[in-house]
């Protein structure tokens, strides 16, 4: 691999040899990086006693990666979905459309792009809608936005067309004039990009971004009509989620050239309009969260975190199962360890005893071990292969329940694993505390998440009349605790949600 001398470091290191990541990312000591790894061991410490949810946690800096943690179940090679982290790839391909004059301009009148559809409450001021206005979310459609956008967001997505969804929503402001988090913005700049440059985005993305970026693994998800979603949807490696910060962070230049025009990626991450959102960050770019601390972010539902700081040319990655609360752990780690711990200008005396505590707490939060299983409860037993059927009167709490119709719990004594059988449908969960994967079903409906995406279940009793499932998809947000409660011959089901901020989701009740 080719390496020059570095003419501009952001101040940080001046006089290193570049480095650019291939298959792999060069490793490094923090010490050597300027970064004190007790620092990085304490925040690795609070994560494993507050049970943060975090599933992977990346430090990089001056190209090296100083620090990788991943949870179990979690490896190196887990696509996640990123969610609204998607905003931030989409605009880096918006850039490079225009810069091959596939796009002329951000002053683009959206419907000029659409001229083909008919679109409802369009008058004077819709019709002055740009792409600018859509990448810094001003574009003044009626949206309930926040960090939920509910119920618009649900709304938008029963509806057959997506794209006219959107087209067809009256305004609440004048373009340009007001902040408003939309990610039907988003996904009207991925149509345009299909229209503009004669594929979908996801095959532009492998053309233009992955490909050069070494980016060999993703899922990249469409709506009814074959469009890559432009806000949410892809799926990647915690490693190629740091390329893209890396990439803006060397003002859109890799190794063998310029991906992204320099000055898009200066354009992208300044402060265009007030966010509003001080529950995120102060200001918003091109789909880039601009923080008055001098780093940006592209940040996605559950705590999916791609951090830049250039100052200090380090970037912090995480992938997360985090409820709405706990949104902002990411961000507080970084000021409260990573920040305080990266001040050094040039490598720092080696510490041997904090980076081998540090790798060993790494390894200690990636590996599960089996434990014993505890004996059944007598309930157990009287339950086992019995068929709950759902009575008609089972009350639900949310439009997005599963719709079980029948359901039953086989245990077998000693055994390490019990089954739940929805439907007549077998899934294993692990009673030793390890999760058990198994294949994910929609009914038979397609499946919007990668195939190699795997559900995981563990569960353990609570007392004689309680059986807890935990379960999850591996690599998305989501995370689900089904609680089942036996009276007599009665099943009382309830389900909650924490990531999704549902203390009680569903309640279904059923009997034999």
């Amino acid at each position: 691999m080719k390496k020059q001398k570095a003419a501009k470091v952001r101040g940080v290191f001046t006089g290193y040899d570049d480095v650019w990541p291939g298959d792999i990312w060069p490793c490094s000591t923090p010490e050597d990086q300027g970064v004190d790894s007790t620092r990085l061991l304490d925040m690795l410490k609070v994560v494993k006693s507050k049970n943060i949810g975090i599933d992977a946690l990346l430090v990089i800096r001056n190209g090296q990666l100083i620090m990788e943690m991943y949870r179990y179940p979690y490896k190196a090679d887990t696509l996640h979905h990123i969610y609204s982290c998607t905003k931030s790839f989409t605009s880096a391909l918006i850039g490079i459309a225009i810069e091959e004059g596939r796009i002329k301009g951000l002053s683009q009148r959206i419907e000029d792009f659409f001229s083909d559809r008919q679109i409802a409450n369009l008058d004077k001021a819709k019709r002055t809608i740009t792409l600018g206005n859509l990448l810094t979310m001003s574009s003044g459609y009626k949206w309930l936005g926040g960090m939920l956008e509910q119920p618009t967001l649900q709304e938008w997505w029963k509806s057959p067309d997506w794209i006219q969804y959107v087209l067809d929503r009256p305004l609440s402001d004048p373009p340009g004039t007001r902040f408003v988090y939309n990610t039907g913005c988003s996904h009207l700049l991925s149509a345009v990009l299909q229209r503009s440059v004669g594929m979908n985005t996801e095959a532009f993305a492998k053309s233009r971004l992955f490909a050069p970026l070494g980016i060999k693994d993703w899922h990249w998800q469409t709506d009814p009509q074959g469009i890559s979603t432009g806000g949410y949807g892809l799926w990647l490696r915690p490693r190629d989620m740091a390329k893209l910060g890396y990439l803006y962070l060397n003002d859109g230049k890799w190794d063998h050239g310029q991906i992204v025009p320099a000055e898009w990626v200066t354009e992208s991450i300044r402060k265009h309009i007030e966010a509003g959102a001080p529950w995120l960050s102060d200001g918003y770019g091109y789909h880039w969260w601009v923080d008055g601390q001098g780093y940006y972010m592209a940040l996605g539902f559950g705590g999916q975190f791609i951090v830049a700081l250039p100052d200090r040319n380090l970037i912090m990655v995480t992938t997360s199962s985090l409820s709405p609360n706990d949104f902002f752990m990411p961000e507080t780690l970084l000021k409260d360890f990573i920040l305080p711990g990266s001040q050094a200008s040039a490598p720092i005396p080696q510490n041997p005893e904090a980076v081998a505590e540090l790798n060993d707490c790494i390894l200690e939060l990636a590996g599960q071990e089996g434990t014993a299983v505890p004996s059944l409860p007598p309930t157990a037993l009287r339950i086992s292969g019995k068929t709950y059927v759902r009575s008609d009167d089972a009350k639900t709490d949310s439009p997005g329940a599963p719709g079980w119709k029948t359901a039953s719990l086989a245990f077998t004594q000693g055994d390490e694993s019990a089954f739940f059988i929805e439907d007549g449908v077998s899934i294993e969960i692990g009673l030793d505390g390890r999760y058990r994967a198994f294949a994910p079903s929609l009914g038979g409906k397609k499946l919007p998440f990668p195939r190699s995406a795997r559900d995981m279940g563990r569960g353990y009793w609570k007392g004689d009349s309680e059986f807890i499932i935990e379960h999850f998809l591996l690599g998305d947000a989501g995370r689900f605790v089904d609680t089942f409660r036996f009276q007599g011959d009665t099943l009382v089901w309830r389900q909650e949600a924490p990531t999704y901020g549902y203390s009680l989701w569903i309640k279904g009740l059923m009997k034999q």
